[in-house]
């Protein structure tokens, strides 16, 4: 991005009281002050994520568990919650020290344009889940679609569904079906704002849905009783349910898919995954001073 640019123009921003804040330190971005001090991470490796609302984030225990036992002291991992997209801008202006992070819900498409670089794979897919600091610049990557490609493939080798059934829109969703693609899966996407919406599905199902995977938020913790509106009772040991929902183990999703005899997953293991391919690509670059 263009950060003199940046620095030359106005925003009123910061004159705000909260802008976002780094939950691992409570760290104010328009005093600079930090409730535990930021001195002891200058010579530190620091990665993130960045998201609207990480109460409840899976990244941040995933990584401080896997460097502690890896003993890599030097690397600490932050939540940034940002509360507006046209905060994004700003963010990574002000992270020079910041060499690589995660990105997750509601902002894996709107920070698309903001970045420098794009991995072919991540302009394929329309949607970011990873960048890294490389030479002064943002480079944008999709992990999200290996992942779940990965996750996938091994249990579908004997038996390739006729075709997906694919919920939600969003940057997850770009993913599953760039994955599905790549496997030779038809899929077919449903969405609340299209033609082909939950109302259009259960007049029109079809036996051939033997592969239906959940990537709205609907069911995570701690909104657990929402579930896609799918005619469950349709269901059956011919079909393979995955959700991306990881907490609960099992939502309700999961459980009513469960019932009519479909084989279930969560979305832990393409997590797991997802977050592995992440820090193999930040350990590609050294880090660099701003």
């Amino acid at each position: 991005m263009n950060y003199e640019g940046f620095r030359n123009k106005k925003h009123t921003n910061l004159d705000k009281i909260h802008l976002y804040k780094d939950k691992t330190n409570d760290f104010n971005y328009q005093t600079g002050q930090s409730v535990v001090g930021i001195s002891s991470l200058v010579d530190m490796l620091k990665y993130g994520l960045v998201g609207k609302s990480l109460k409840h984030s899976f990244s941040k225990k995933y990584f401080e568990s896997k460097w502690s036992k890896e003993q890599n002291l030097d690397k600490s991992y932050h939540l940034f919650e940002i509360e507006k997209e046209e905060l994004l801008e700003e963010f990574l202006w002000r992270q020079s020290d910041l060499q690589g992070f995660n990105v997750t819900i509601p902002y894996k498409e709107a920070i698309l344009t903001l970045l420098d670089q794009l991995d072919p794979v991540a302009r394929d897919i329309g949607a970011v889940n990873c960048v890294c600091r490389q030479d002064q610049h943002w480079v944008g990557y999709n992990t999200d679609g290996p992942a779940f490609k990965e996750s996938l493939e091994a249990k579908i080798m004997d038996r390739k569904p006729t075709q997906a059934l694919v919920l939600g829109s969003g940057g997850a969703s770009k993913a599953v079906c760039w994955a599905l693609r790549q496997l030779a899966v038809p899929a077919l996407l449903v969405s609340r704002t299209t033609r082909i919406n939950y109302s259009f599905i259960r007049q029109n199902w079809s036996s051939d849905f033997q592969l239906i995977v959940n990537t709205t938020p609907l069911g995570m913790f701690p909104a657990t009783h929402s579930f896609p509106d799918i005619p469950y009772h349709r269901l059956n040991q011919q079909c393979y349910v995955y959700d991306l929902v990881y907490n609960p183990s099992k939502s309700i999703f999961l459980e009513k898919a469960e019932a009519m005899g479909a084989f279930i997953q969560n979305g832990y293991e393409m997590l797991c995954i997802q977050a592995e391919l992440s820090e193999k690509i930040w350990n590609q670059f050294q880090k660099e001073q701003p």
